[in-house]
């Protein structure tokens, strides 16, 4: 399964640098391949209501509001980076939420969310239009 997610990444990266229009294609595939964590329950509909709340009142696109975060401009956000973003969303996560959701955007457990991921976990959530802009 992680290969799969790998994959799946690098597939919408290549699409997100080509903006052919297959990003919607592949969030709609992603979102029928993986499950939410059902320990997150509602919550994760909160994070990826407010992300889109901010990103629609700030006019940025997701990659944008990412990018935001990315503090140290590697490219990737580390626990720190996505706590931030989490708490500026969400205030009242717990420890042990931001743990959580940290894994579920941490596709391929290596300790770091790619944009990738995110847009994985955007689709999953969201209705399924794959709108990032």
């Amino acid at each position: 399964f992680q290969a799969e997610i790998k994959q799946l990444n690098g597939l919408l990266e290549d699409a997100e640098t080509r903006n052919d229009g297959l990003t919607r294609k592949l969030l709609q595939v992603a979102a029928k391949s993986s499950k939410p964590d059902p320990k997150l329950g509602g919550l994760t509909n909160d994070f990826f209501g407010a992300l889109d709340r901010h990103r629609r009142e700030t006019g940025k696109s997701l990659e944008e509001v990412f990018q935001g975060f990315d503090s140290d401009k590697d490219g990737e956000l580390e626990l720190w980076e996505v706590s931030k973003l989490l708490l500026f969303l969400l205030p009242d996560l717990g420890k042990r939420e931001l743990q959580r959701f940290f894994k579920l955007l941490d596709a391929d457990h290596d300790g770091r969310v790619k944009y990738g991921s995110l847009l994985q976990r955007w689709g999953q959530a969201g209705d399924g239009s794959g709108s990032v802009a």
